[in-house]
């Protein structure tokens, strides 16, 4: 289905005995105050029944929410391509492009991505996947109690069931040592845990297992970053075992959980495209 938005006040937090300045900070800090939140589809229909209900006059049966809409049954056609947006009317481009081709800040590749996400882009077309399995797109996804979020999420829906998440980290520079370390932060192990809670814990219908596919995007891969990979496989075995998030208390089957191997693209920006490169490596 579409991206959907709530909209929410920010609130003021008042802190406790328990609640530590760095917590605090976290919530708080740079990026985290947000006047528009993504929800996901089953948020959605929470949120449809709910006004349903207190709307007497509307019908109060059940809710069907429609899959990502494909670019063909909308008017994107009249949207501007991405980098070619003005500033303002002095005729400042909104995105600027540094000589070797890379944004000069990580919203640039964010925002074409978002529009172009479903637009047979050469190998982002292969990540993505069929269109008609894609059940909804979004940035800034907030799925951790630290404050984590997913640049960009994916869902897929097969058979009337979903069945894998697609998670993007972007960067405008380098994919590096400390991005890997950031997705897959081994000392927490919180990464397929609280993606997977965010993506299965109240899904209609319940499913029982989730694929999640990590994919970094910078200007460059370096070498490091493909041997933390190497290693987090080795000590962890990361990307060839399951793990399983318990549901038992609240009555909704156990799912397991794979962390697929992740995909490593760099990008140059060419004549107002986004043209991307996969870095193969082998664990």
């Amino acid at each position: 289905m579409p991206p959907t938005y709530l909209m929410t006040k920010p609130s003021k937090i008042t802190p406790s005995p328990r609640w530590s300045p760095r917590r605090k900070r976290k919530v708080t800090g740079a990026g985290r105050a947000r006047s528009a939140q993504r929800i996901l589809p089953e948020e959605a229909e929470k949120l449809i029944r709910l006004m349903k209900k207190i709307n007497k006059e509307l019908e109060s049966n059940n809710v069907n929410t429609t899959n990502y809409i494909q670019v063909s049954q909308t008017i994107s056609k009249l949207v501007p391509e991405t980098l070619k947006i003005k500033r303002d009317t002095s005729g400042g481009l909104l995105f600027n492009i540094k000589r070797d081709g890379s944004f000069y800040g990580e919203y640039g590749l964010e925002t074409w991505m978002l529009e172009n996400i479903d637009k047979e882009v050469p190998i982002l077309k292969d990540i993505v996947g069929n269109l008609n399995e894609l059940e909804f797109f979004g940035n800034n996804v907030q799925y951790g109690i630290g404050g984590e979020n997913a640049d960009i999420l994916l869902l897929h829906k097969k058979e009337g069931k979903r069945f894998k998440a697609t998670v993007f980290e972007l960067k405008k520079d380098d994919v590096n040592l400390d991005t890997v370390d950031q997705v897959l932060n081994l000392s927490k192990q919180n990464y397929a845990r609280w993606i997977g809670q965010l993506v299965t814990a109240n899904c209609n219908p319940q499913i029982q297992k989730l694929e999640i596919q990590p994919i970094m995007i910078g200007s460059n891969v370096t070498e490091d970053a493909i041997e933390r990979i190497k290693i987090i496989e080795r000590d962890h075995e990361t990307f060839s075992k399951e793990i399983e998030i318990n549901y038992q208390y609240r009555n909704r089957p156990n799912v397991r959980v794979m962390v697929l191997k992740p995909i490593l693209l760099s990008y140059r920006v060419v004549n107002n495209k986004v043209e991307f490169t996969k870095k193969d490596y082998s664990l």
